[in-house]
């Protein structure tokens, strides 16, 4: 009897290991992971898995445990739209965490630029400084804007007149973390064409 009963609870024990991560997770793991659980040593790897697997970036959406170093593909459908709207470089969410939820698309995703508070995108790639207290600075470009990036604690505003009284789609931007964002209607707008005057100011708490 005392071997049956030895036998299940051994069972019991490589079950739970075997099914460590799942695609559910306890409901308190936003403050779990804000109060340090992902890094505490008091726990295993086994007990994070079962319990924030997902949010510590240990698990993908998918329920399947992250291999550093290895992809298995995307575990969420959604991952190019994300990645669209700033999602692999948006320092709100751990490194972990976007390699478990997208770590094909995320892994040709553009590192933060070098910059002190925003940079706008002309074209593909051709980068235009926007340093912490610019104000008001004049820009001719001869590709449409396509993307900004803007610091935390920073605000970028793009002005399309010289009154400084029509801001561009979108302007303001003051993310609440380091993040790329895709520019829409007249911030994109091609500038310099016909003599028009495209202002931007940057500034940062």
């Amino acid at each position: 009897t005392m071997m049956r009963l030895s036998f299940i609870f051994f069972f019991g024990v490589v079950s739970q290991v075997a099914a460590q991560c799942s695609t559910k997770e306890n409901t308190n793991c936003v403050n779990f992971v804000k109060n340090g659980y992902c890094n505490n040593p008091g726990y295993t790897l086994a007990q994070k898995q079962a319990t924030c697997g997902i949010s510590c970036g240990l698990c993908t959406a998918a329920g399947v445990p992250v291999v550093a170093g290895q992809c298995a593909g995307d575990a969420n459908a959604n991952c190019a739209s994300w990645a669209a709207n700033g999602f692999c470089t948006n320092a709100a969410y751990s490194q972990a965490m976007i390699q478990s939820y997208c770590c094909k698309t995320c892994a040709a995703a553009p590192a933060f630029p070098t910059t002190d508070c925003a940079v706008l995108y002309e074209g593909a790639s051709k980068e235009i400084a926007a340093p912490k207290g610019s104000y008001m600075v004049p820009i001719v470009n001869s590709a449409p804007l396509t993307k900004v990036f803007v610091k935390k604690g920073c605000k970028l505003t793009m002005i399309t007149d010289f009154m400084l009284n029509t801001p561009a789609t979108g302007s303001p931007f003051q993310p609440t973390a380091d993040s790329f964002i895709t520019l829409s209607g007249t911030a994109t707008s091609t500038i310099g064409a016909n003599g028009e005057v495209f202002l931007f100011d940057c500034t940062c708490l």
